[in-house]
């Protein structure tokens, strides 16, 4: 998933997990952080907007969440340029 970041809650009964939207051209995906993953990427969750985010789909009835694995920040990059 990559996106831009919506939405970053924190609720206090949620036991420290962190929740975050990410929309791209198509739609909005809601995202779970546990705890570990926020800590290790706080800096990136809290204070950038373009986000990639590998995780795994979970879907249950018609609820559909992603949950993280990895988080990296995209927000200085020129996905115009390439490398060479």
């Amino acid at each position: 998933m990559a996106g831009l970041m919506l939405v970053r809650q924190r609720p206090g009964s949620a036991g420290s997990m962190v929740f975050m939207t990410l929309e791209d051209k198509t739609a909005n995906i809601n995202v779970i952080i546990w705890p570990d993953l926020f800590d290790a990427n706080q800096r990136v969750v809290l204070g950038r907007q373009i986000l990639v985010v590998k995780g795994m789909l979970q879907k249950k009835g018609d609820v559909v969440h992603f949950v993280a694995k990895k988080i990296m920040d995209l927000s200085g990059t020129d996905p115009c340029k390439t490398s060479a």
